[in-house]
């Protein structure tokens, strides 16, 4: 059997975040009592989104880095071999609640189909492509609230595989009928990400990625009062930062109370040995040219406004002056 050093970028590269895992026919009863089992274990303990976010995005930045810097076989030097430690040790804490979560909500969502015409003829197709068990659990789930509906599932599950009753999940939110806010189309994307994970079509990695940018009718997903906190008014703005690959930025700037002290320092130590790859500033009018969804044009003008020099003519522009990478200032000598 060959032997992969654990200080290498490919011994981390074969790890669990980057697996792909098929768990198609795992039985929803162990799923069940997994799932109880650990939202027990959790206590009330809620994750905030905002911060959960940052750091996934940050830590996933910097692997990214390490795997351009590093030949998949080189030694790690200990400072990236404390990344990937670091990276290895958030996948793990985050894909569990994640996992689970979107479990609970796409299965207590799913209580909210029409028994309409076209509600009727889904369960029907339901029945043919996944099986009589999934139909019935619908059923029953039927007038619950949202609590109970999620109780259903932990303790009373349907007597299926999980990749039956989450690619039931998918089919009854795709092509079930809705009220314009439950359900649907929205949810059809939640639940897809979540059936993909289950079958092996995409990695523990992949899988939170895509969640944190999920939405339903009413905005990110993030809302429904299960193991998450609320997300804030800053959550849109740090994916839109994500988008424009300044994640690191924001944990070293400290605007956002997301990047906890351990983040940033882990990110400082990164930046002595990678010189160049950060600054410690968003920069707002790359994050707007990206395709932000947000609007920053305030942070943008107030950037301006603090580095504008009044229209002097006693002075001129004589050079620029680099005082961080990326960044510079203009300076003026007086004239006269």
């Amino acid at each position: 059997m060959k032997y992969v050093p654990y200080t290498t970028p490919e011994y981390f590269l074969g790890s669990l975040p980057f697996k792909c895992l098929d768990l198609s026919i795992v039985s929803t009863s162990v799923v069940a009592k997994n799932c109880r089992d650990y939202k027990i274990s959790l206590g009330g303990n809620k994750s905030s989104p905002d911060r959960a976010a940052v750091e996934f995005y940050c830590l996933n930045h910097m692997m990214s880095i390490l795997q351009k810097k590093f030949g998949r076989n080189e030694l790690l030097p200990e400072w990236a071999h404390n990344t990937c430690l670091n990276f290895e040790t958030m996948i793990s804490d985050q894909v569990r609640r994640m996992f689970y979560y979107m479990l609970l909500i796409c299965t207590r969502e799913s209580r909210h189909l029409r028994r309409d015409n076209k509600g009727k003829k889904c369960l029907d197709e339901v029945i043919e492509k996944f099986g009589m068990p999934c139909k019935l659990f619908n059923d029953s789930l039927f007038n619950l609230g949202s609590e109970e509906a999620a109780d259903k599932f932990m303790d009373n599950p349907p007597p299926t595989t999980l990749g039956q009753y989450v690619w039931s999940l998918e089919y009854i939110f795709r092509h079930g009928s809705f009220s314009s806010s439950f359900g649907g189309k929205p949810w059809a994307e939640i639940a897809l990400t979540l059936a993909k994970f289950v079958s092996g079509q995409i990695s523990l990695e992949v899988m939170i990625d895509t969640a944190y940018t999920l939405a339903h009718n009413n905005g990110p997903m993030f809302n429904k009062g299960m193991m998450y906190l609320n997300y804030t008014s800053k959550f849109i703005e740090i994916l839109d930062i994500q988008r424009a690959g300044q994640i690191p930025n924001l944990v070293l700037s400290g605007e956002m109370m997301q990047s906890t002290a351990n983040l940033k320092g882990l990110v400082q130590t990164f930046s002595e040995h990678v010189p160049g790859e950060f600054t410690d500033k968003v920069d707002y009018e790359q994050v707007q040219k990206l395709g932000a969804v947000g609007d920053y044009s305030m942070k943008i003008e107030k950037k301006k406004a603090k580095h504008a020099v009044p229209d002097d003519p006693g002075y001129k522009a004589v050079s620029q002056f680099a005082y961080w990478p990326g960044e510079s200032t203009t300076v003026y000598k007086r004239v006269g």
